[in-house]
């Protein structure tokens, strides 16, 4: 798992005498924040059989954690996405008659995001979201120098860069699940 702490090495040096409780509250922040933009932290959760006599479906995920989004829910060659909603943040519920049918294989993909929480609990992140660290040190430095007098320049910087961060993470995240390249818009130019 990744820590408060294996951030510290990158956050750290930037931000002398702020006190350490602090700056694991904006860590948690800048994480919340970043994984809420770009949907990066991905789960699959395990497949279940659909039941005609049950629409909702505990999805098991970590108390530390929420759905940000559904990113899909399919049987088969089937897409039920737009079918679900979630309730109380932890169960899928199928819409009226809109199921894959009795005995049917559901998959179910989603995009997390870390809770807050309580600072007094322990808090991290599955391992593989380490390719991350840098992105999440620029979101807790852009957060730490705003509460700080004087450094209101080194926050815009910093909040510019998580800002870049997530809109350019975010596309990527969404280009690897559609598997197809995003299309840009074009802008006309006269001469």
């Amino acid at each position: 798992d990744m820590k408060l702490s294996d951030l510290y090495p990158y956050i750290l040096p930037h931000l002398i005498g702020v006190p350490l409780p602090m700056v694991d509250l904006y860590i948690r922040q800048a994480a919340r924040t970043f994984f809420l933009g770009t949907h990066a932290w991905v789960m699959d959760v395990d497949a279940f059989v659909y039941q005609d006599d049950a629409s909702e479906y505990d999805l098991g995920i970590s108390p530390g954690a929420e759905v940000a989004k559904v990113l899909s829910v399919t049987s088969g060659d089937s897409d039920y996405t737009k079918n679900v909603r979630l309730v109380g943040d932890v169960t899928l519920m199928f819409d009226e008659h809109s199921g894959p049918g009795n005995g049917a294989t559901v998959d179910v993909q989603l995009a997390l995001a870390p809770r807050v929480g309580d600072p007094a609990k322990t808090w991290s992140l599955p391992a593989d979201l380490d390719r991350f660290v840098p992105e999440l040190a620029n979101g807790t430095l852009a957060a730490a120098f705003a509460k700080v007098d004087g450094q209101a320049g080194l926050a815009k910087f910093y909040g510019a860069r998580f800002a870049n961060d997530i809109n350019t993470c975010g596309l990527k995240e969404s280009r690897k699940r559609s598997g197809r390249r995003v299309s840009r818009g074009t802008t006309t130019q006269f001469f």
